[in-house]
């Protein structure tokens, strides 16, 4: 009897454990093909949101744009300070926008400019940049501002925008702070509203004066004139536009279009800068900062064959660099074990032909 017992015990103590095992593995499936759809969910077409098969590429489903990013390995130092080098390509050669400019009746209407993209075709990404752009850029002669019949444009001073293209591609657009893109209004003469400013990077002010009466030739004939100001503070202070509260500070007293010297801080506590001084007032390279003040820099590489290039070092001297071998060769070399790279086979970009040998023991 007692025999009896054990054998209904042990089979049912088997029937049991069978039964939640059973439980178990479908669960465990069911999760599965959840987060196997949704991961099947997001690589597919979504609206307004770029589609992407892979990690190395994205198309944007509005214009058809195509995007690659290759990262061929980054240096992170102490803390979360981060640097490295990637090869990106832009399918987007040109860029167009829409301003108000005179037309070829002498009537102000919008027109259609066009320009090289400046991400646009192969590049190599590494570096944070300021780049600051006129508005003549995009004019086969500057902009006038207007005398005699024609009333002030008021464009020809708004002439200044600040943009900052960081590594990974992306793109902020920065706006100074206590100024604003409005123009005076004139009737007659649409508002300019459209990013650019009448200060520049080293706080130089410059606006339109003018006065007018009855004309000879035209009903009413202007007298414009040029006005000059300075901003009170030693640096010019900017704030991104696209919600992402980062401050740029540009020290004034430098090259207008391209400053040399600037610090942008991150809402994390991060910063970055380019050409700060040291204690012996030595120009520093760009350096990248976590908000407990580890960095990585930018700076010359000694590597194993004894060639020196510029690269992205940490507080250890850990790094990442690239090296033109040839017109049709690029090296990317990262410290490995005991500062000896590991090679892996070249990469090939057939639009350029170009070789790219990694050296990537630590990506």
């Amino acid at each position: 009897m007692n025999r009896f017992k054990s054998s209904l015990v042990s089979a049912l103590d088997r029937k049991i454990f069978t039964m939640v095992f059973s439980l178990i593995c479908l669960l465990l499936a069911g999760y599965s093909g959840i987060q196997a759809q949704d991961k099947h969910s997001q690589q597919n077409f979504q609206p307004g949101i770029p589609y992407a098969i892979s990690d190395i590429e994205s198309i944007n489903t509005t214009n058809g744009n195509l995007m690659f990013n290759f990262g061929f390995g980054s240096v992170r130092g102490r803390g979360t300070a981060q640097q490295g080098i990637s090869l990106k390509y832009n399918s987007k050669l040109y860029e167009s926008h829409v301003m108000t400019d005179l037309d070829n009746s002498g009537n102000h209407s919008p027109q259609k400019f066009i320009r090289p993209d400046y991400e646009g075709g192969w590049k190599y990404d590494g570096d944070y940049e300021v780049r600051v752009i006129n508005r003549n850029d995009d004019q086969d002669q500057p902009i006038q501002a207007g005398g005699g019949c024609q009333p002030p444009n008021f464009k020809a001073v708004y002439v200044w925008k600040l943009m900052v293209y960081f590594p990974d591609g992306s793109q902020h657009e920065f706006r100074p702070t206590g100024y604003s893109d409005e123009s005076q209004d004139l009737i007659g003469i649409p508002k300019t509203r459209d990013g650019y400013f009448n200060v520049d990077t080293s706080g130089k002010i410059t606006d339109l004066a003018y006065t007018y009466g009855i004309g000879i030739n035209c009903p009413v004939s202007y007298s414009v004139y040029y006005v000059q100001g300075q901003d009170s503070n030693p640096k010019m202070t900017y704030y991104s536009t696209d919600g992402t509260f980062m401050r740029l500070e540009i020290p004034n007293g430098q090259n207008v279009r391209h400053p040399d010297k600037w610090t942008i801080y991150m809402p994390d506590g991060s910063k970055v800068t380019n050409g700060e001084l040291d204690a012996q007032s030595n120009v520093l390279p760009q350096r990248v900062y976590d908000k407990n003040g580890n960095f990585v820099t930018k700076g010359q590489v000694t590597l194993p064959d004894s060639s020196t290039v510029t690269g992205y070092i940490d507080q250890i001297g850990r790094y990442v660099a690239k090296k033109v071998v040839s017109s049709t060769e690029d090296h990317i070399y990262k410290l490995g074990i005991n500062g000896a790279p590991i090679v892996q086979p070249p990469f090939v970009i057939p639009q350029r032909w170009r070789v790219f040998y990694c050296f990537p023991s630590l990506i």
